[in-house]
């Protein structure tokens, strides 16, 4: 899902956007790049120490919930609210990130080889950024952008919503979160 936004944001914009926006579509896709990279920064903090304070798969699961109102909601509306929308989508992509990762960290502590599971988690996200650009573009000309974004959402749910549920199940973890 994240590759897909941050590949296809312009498109997106110069698709759904009102005419102003759209005869100033390069500097609004800027924006909403900034406001995804520098989410890391800003907002990392944050969502780290929520995560700390409420449990990873608390924070997990609030902010893909969050995701899907903003996908479903402001980015499907009219005017201003798709940029609007996709900038705090972009916000809660990165808590997210913040959130899995440390996710990952917390189940590699408890394996035999840490380091084994760390490598397979981080080349599946370098795998997500190179297929999600690809995957995107060629299912974006047969589904409007929007339905894309929805898709990637709801694998993002199930995939989140699998971790969560093994994590309450009896037996899941005796860790907190």
């Amino acid at each position: 899902l994240e590759a897909t936004l941050v590949a296809t944001a312009g498109l997106f914009l110069a698709r759904k956007g009102t005419p102003a926006l759209i005869a100033h579509v390069g500097t609004a896709t800027g924006f909403l790049l900034a406001v995804r990279w520098l989410s890391d920064l800003v907002f990392g903090p944050l969502f780290g120490a929520l995560a700390d304070r409420f449990g990873v798969t608390r924070v997990a699961a609030g902010l893909v919930a969050g995701l899907g109102v903003l996908l479903i909601g402001p980015v499907r509306g009219a005017a201003a609210w798709p940029l609007v929308g996709l900038a705090l989508v972009f916000v809660g992509s990165a808590g997210l990130i913040v959130t899995l990762s440390a996710a990952a960290n917390e189940e590699a502590l408890h394996t035999p080889a840490p380091h084994l599971l760390i490598g397979l988690y981080t080349t599946a996200i370098d795998a997500g950024l190179a297929l999600g650009p690809l995957l995107a573009y060629t299912l974006g000309t047969l589904l409007p952008l929007t339905d894309l974004y929805v898709l990637g959402w709801a694998a993002l749910a199930v995939t989140v919503g699998g971790y969560v549920s093994r994590r309450a199940a009896p037996g899941g973890s005796s860790r907190p979160g």
